[in-house]
């Protein structure tokens, strides 16, 4: 059990800190992991020092003299800032009287107490998996101009991205198109491959150099999908600069690569963007080190609190929490991306 003296925690739940419960286990999970590099214990803001890449330090030399070309670290310093995000979410015993959860609650007086219950286990567990879905959905969407407050709490990925293209034009490459291509045809399947063979070739020199398995491809599922399919359409004639890693039984895709480098394919991108953002740029490609995208949080920090717990008077048990999130890239020219045309509105 982790020291209490690190965190602001008013409530056990089942014998574990509420920190254990909910934020460790989303915040350390590898497939968020493979998109972020998380930085914990971000009270409000922090300034990474950023050095700059070393290149262009072979010269010739002649004789004993010296005329040094530049110092080894140059430090430049990014704001990763957080804003505080929160939990507000409430049930009521009541309401599982006639369902097939009646048998599991508490008898008698404390019928409405979840204390002790496996109701409350299933609370936790699903309170879990939904912020392990809408940490990865505001970490890319958020957009503080946003209308709604599903989307207004800080800047994700892609307006962060958006804003550092606009002065470092290398980042954003031509867009993908509106339509993805039929990848059940020989032409469609090579169109698909292309999408991925321009964002490789828009690498920066620096980027290309990065070790091929610190980098990933941040793509919305379907377009992984169209790669692999696209890879069985054209079957001995595919690229061999595709390859696939099969489950056990051979059945399945455990992953992709193109170039040696993975395809994550995000399965929820098409439905938030068509839902909640009209369509446009439906279709989104990342080509990055996934260190260079930071995912700042306040875990384990003195900030933080979780309050699970049981109110007699009003009958209800709640779950509040409160922690902090914020996004920010360290440097522009290890990351490149495409989407597709912006909507008008």
């Amino acid at each position: 059990m982790a020291d209490k003296s690190l965190f602001n925690i008013t409530y056990e739940w089942n014998g574990q800190e509420a920190d254990e419960i909910f934020a460790k286990p989303i915040f350390t999970d590898p497939e968020l992991l493979k998109q972020f590099r998380v930085v914990p214990n971000v009270k409000s803001k922090k300034r990474l020092a950023v050095d700059s890449i070393l290149q262009k330090i072979l010269k010739k030399k002649a004789g004993c003299g010296r005329t040094p070309s530049g110092e080894v670290i140059n430090i430049s310093q990014v704001d990763l800032e957080v804003t505080r995000v929160g939990v507000d979410l409430e049930q009521c015993a009541a309401t599982l009287e006639d369902s097939l959860l009646e048998d599991q609650l508490n008898t008698g007086n404390d019928i409405y107490n979840l204390d002790g219950t496996e109701i409350k286990a299933y609370i936790e567990k699903k309170v879990k998996e939904a912020l392990a879905l809408d940490i990865p959905r505001v970490g890319y969407f958020a957009d503080t101009a946003h209308a709604s407050a599903d989307y207004n709490q800080f800047d994700g990925v892609f307006k962060v991205l958006a804003a550092y293209a606009a002065t470092n034009p290398g980042m954003k490459i031509a867009n993908l198109p509106a339509e993805l291509p039929n990848e059940d045809t020989e032409e469609g399947a090579r169109a698909v491959i292309a999408l991925f063979k321009d964002l490789y070739k828009a690498q920066s020199p620096v980027l290309k150099a990065i070790p091929k398995d610190r980098k990933k491809f941040q793509v919305n599922d379907e377009i992984r999908d169209a790669l692999i399919d696209a890879y069985t359409t054209l079957g001995g004639k595919a690229s061999g600069d595709i390859y696939l890693k099969r489950t056990q039984d051979g059945e399945g895709v455990d992953s992709v690569f193109y170039k040696g480098i993975e395809v994550v394919g995000h399965v929820h991108w098409t439905e938030i963007i068509e839902s909640d953002f009209d369509g446009s740029e439906q279709w989104r490609m990342i080509l990055t080190d996934t260190q260079n995208i930071c995912l700042g949080t306040d875990r384990v920090d003195d900030a933080m609190s979780v309050e699970i717990m049981y109110h007699p008077y009003q009958k209800v048990n709640t779950i509040d929490a409160e922690f902090k999130l914020g996004v920010q890239i360290l440097w522009p020219e290890l990351t490149v991306y495409r989407t597709s045309p912006v909507v008008a509105g």
